[in-house]
């Protein structure tokens, strides 16, 4: 996985904001989780910045914290260049830890 523009500028934000005594978490979360497997995932947090948390699931999962954080995204074509295999409109924001925790908990329960 490579890190585009707007999560290197996360990114850089986080630790702008720590300059400053202020603490954030970033959370990324896959918008291909049949390619992004756990492992992935794991490899490219811990290569991209040591606060980095990343997600996944199944596409439902997906589909539907997509849905909670209005962004929208779409798989192009069959999927065979990684790069360019998805459209995406993201929308970075705040969340509350909180109000994360229980997105990830009914995503979870949405599958059980």
């Amino acid at each position: 996985m490579q890190t585009s523009g707007d999560t290197q500028r996360n990114l850089t934000t986080v630790d702008i904001l720590d300059e400053y005594g202020i603490d954030v978490t970033p959370v990324f979360i896959t918008i291909d989780p049949e390619r992004d497997t756990v492992k992935t995932l794991n490899d490219y947090v811990e290569t991209s910045h040591e606060k980095l948390i990343g997600l996944t699931g199944s596409l439902e999962q997906v589909q539907k914290a997509s849905k909670a954080y209005r962004t929208f995204f779409r798989k192009n074509g069959n999927g065979d260049d990684c790069v360019h295999a998805y459209e995406a409109m993201l929308s970075p924001g705040s969340v509350s830890a909180d109000a994360l925790a229980s997105s990830v908990t009914d995503a979870a329960a949405a599958t059980d």
